[in-house]
């Protein structure tokens, strides 16, 4: 391993459209080597990232400018990067990306050493990752501080089966509706401390200025839970484990209202009463993530993670 051949330096703004292409190419890699999609499948065309990049520009650029993103170049050429968001006291790796051929040649442990800054844990500080469910990716990460606390899976459900599953959990729930805005967000903020362990409310806000649709779901003056259903389904979730199945259920059917195409679910290990709830809907799992974390994550029984996957 020598790390001589390559520079390391800061990532700025002007450099995040090379990165994202850089996330494409290595998450197509891993779906190729752990057997997701037929070894066959032709790479993503570059116009077709740059269609991502103007989809994401917004989003990519506020995980930017919230938190530490480091690069490795070759040649003068980006090959790799990582980047850590910081939400109050939590510190989440939300990618950390190799390009393929350039893999296995330390520059991951290199960059979690620039981005995390330490494998130490600073004083009160949380540290969280979505990891590929690979041993070497785990073992990788375990080394900055976290081990795994949950396994997440995703799924999809088609429109047609799950509209009735989910008209039947929404009409056994005595929850409200409202759309969820900024003035819920002292409420939210309550939510996230006692779920997750921390507040995220300025991702809340750069969420609903950016367009993202949600639900608030009201027992009488109270704020029960949220539900963000589109562009994206989740993160949804409440104070209560049991309402988690009509939480969701009222985010399915708006999601279904804009369109007939199947709807990807970030479910995970801790809710497996909503996967039960799901069940008639026939759902199919289509990925595993270990959830890592430095501590444990109080409420995910009650919790279903974001999609796409940059945030929990």
């Amino acid at each position: 391993m020598n790390l001589q051949q390559f520079t390391f330096r800061p990532a700025t703004l002007d450099d995040e459209p090379a990165l994202l292409h850089i996330d494409i190419r290595a998450s197509e890699d891993v779906d190729r080597r752990t057997g997701r999609v037929d070894p066959k499948t032709p790479e993503m065309t570059s116009q077709a990232i740059d269609a991502i990049w103007a989809r994401l520009a917004n989003f990519i650029r506020f995980l930017h400018e919230n938190g530490v993103t480091w690069l490795a170049e070759a040649n003068g050429a980006p090959v790799a990067y990582a980047r850590v968001a910081a939400w109050g006291h939590a510190r989440q790796l939300t990618e950390a990306m190799v390009l393929p051929g350039y893999q296995d040649q330390g520059l991951g442990a290199a960059l979690l050493e620039r981005t995390f800054g330490s494998r130490a844990l600073q004083t009160g500080e949380l540290r969280v990752i979505r990891a590929n469910a690979t041993l070497q990716a785990v073992g990788l990460y375990s080394r900055f501080g976290v081990s795994p606390v949950a396994m997440e899976y995703s799924y999809t459900v088609d429109p047609d089966a799950v509209a009735p599953v989910a008209l039947a959990l929404a009409q056994s729930s005595d929850l409200k509706l409202q759309p969820l805005d900024q003035d819920h967000l002292d409420a939210v903020a309550e939510i996230d401390r006692a779920v997750l362990g921390f507040d995220r409310r300025i991702l809340h806000e750069f969420w609903l200025r950016d367009g993202r649709q949600a639900l608030a779901l009201m027992r009488g003056n109270r704020l029960e839970g949220y539900c963000y259903y589109s562009p994206g389904f989740g993160p949804a979730t409440c104070r209560q484990a049991a309402d988690l199945p009509a939480t969701v259920a009222v985010g399915l059917l708006e999601r279904l209202k804009g369109g007939t195409r199947p709807i990807r679910i970030a479910g995970q290990s801790g809710t497996p009463h909503l996967w039960r709830a799901l069940q008639p809907a026939g759902p199919r799992i289509t990925g595993l993530v270990a959830l890592m974390a430095s501590d444990t994550l109080p409420g995910l029984d009650r919790y279903v993670l974001s999609d796409p996957d940059y945030t929990l």
